[in-house]
């Protein structure tokens, strides 16, 4: 009998890339029985044997904490033989089901939590240190309780290993096949550059605005494409004051997530790809943004903000351009280097697709989690 994996998640869409795309399906393909707990409503119903159950949302952000008491409830019924999660709220829920279920227990760890604590725009100034550090003491503490810890970078291990936790490093490497579909690659390129993933103040809304000013004058024939959703509601409404004062309503397209396997149409059809962070507590740490991988295996050259951790994967493949992420002037002057020079654009295009094919391909990934389980079950 197939043995039962229970993966569940209160903060992540049904479809999440990471928790469904890969994990899911490579658990899925390895013969694991998996069911998907997740918050809010599915709109699209997947014929597929990874079964996914939907928990109802409430509107407040306050019903992410309240909910873990539903959630436990939800994974008891399961009764499954292993249990994976993914928000760092549900470490309580992951210590109860330890206790009560007696069946190992996964705390899958996505960022630096206690950095990205001062991202959130939502909490006031003074509480955010407080939260960092409430985060950097609880975190790992809870986590202890657990049978493993799986981190997404590097330095993210060493404040769980020293509460003696054990901890596997599944890195956030695209599963490469979805690009490889001849239809897709068949595609011509467009007048049009993409932004991919969630739109915020810190992932660089404002930047790339403020650029699109400046191209609107000099090549007008270009289109920005952001291809994802506001991660608050006034950061939306900002944009859209500055894009009616500036005149870019039909220069910039905002366009709401596709399906995973429909994301590549839309970068094989772009020249460029776009990666204006901010430099933040959480991104002057080491981050592996998927959109760079994914960016890279649809030959797009990417324009990167110079921050460590993707200074080191720009200079490593050298597949793109760095600017200043403070200077929206010198991601406009990379941009306009790329339109205007398509042999370079081509050229790191090519490197970076190779480069991604040949080095950060979930394939790689998958035999960890894979043999992780292994050793649980």
């Amino acid at each position: 009998m197939h043995k039962k994996i229970c993966i569940f998640t209160t903060a992540h869409p049904p479809f999440d890339v990471r928790i469904y795309h890969r994990q899911a399906r490579s658990l899925f393909e390895a013969d694991y029985n998996v069911v998907l707990l997740v918050a809010g409503k599915i709109h699209k119903k997947f014929r597929d044997e990874i079964k996914i159950k939907e928990i109802k949302r409430g509107k407040h952000r306050l019903w992410r904490f309240l909910s873990i008491f539903k959630m436990l409830s939800h994974c008891i019924r399961e009764k499954a033989d292993l249990y994976h999660f993914h928000d760092p709220e549900l470490l309580p829920v992951g210590c109860a089901l330890k206790h009560i279920m007696r069946k190992p227990v996964i705390y899958d760890c996505h960022e630096n939590y206690p950095e990205v604590a001062y991202e959130r725009t939502w909490y006031p100034q003074w509480f955010k240190p407080v939260l960092s550090k409430s985060i950097a003491f609880f975190e790992p503490l809870l986590a202890k309780c657990l049978d493993a810890v799986v981190c997404v970078v590097p330095d993210q291990q060493p404040r769980f290993e020293r509460k003696k936790c054990l901890t596997v490093l599944v890195q956030n490497f695209p599963r490469l096949e979805i690009f490889q579909n001849e239809n897709y690659k068949a595609i011509a390129r467009e007048d049009k550059i993409i932004y991919l993933g969630n739109l915020s103040q810190a992932r660089g809304i404002q930047t790339l605005i403020q650029m699109m000013t400046r191209l609107v004058q000099s090549h007008p024939h270009i289109k920005l494409v952001c291809l994802g959703t506001f991660s608050e509601q006034h950061v939306k409404i900002n944009t859209l004051k500055w894009m009616q004062e500036y005149n870019l309503s039909t220069q910039i397209e905002f366009l709401p997530p596709v399906p995973h396997q429909q994301v590549p149409k839309h970068l094989f059809s772009s020249r460029i790809g776009l990666a204006p962070f901010l430099p933040q507590k959480h991104t002057m740490k080491m981050f592996a943004p998927n959109k760079i991988f994914e960016y890279m295996a649809c030959k797009l050259p990417v324009v990167a903000s110079r921050l460590p951790s993707l200074e080191r994967i720009i200079s490593d493949s050298g597949a793109g351009m760095l600017f200043d992420p403070t200077d929206p002037d010198d991601l406009y002057q990379k941009v306009v280097i790329l339109l205007d020079d398509e042999n370079l654009s081509s050229t790191l295009g090519n490197n970076g697709h190779d480069f991604v094919f040949r080095n950060f391909n979930w394939k790689h990934e998958e035999k960890k989690l894979l043999t992780l389980y292994q050793r649980l079950l």
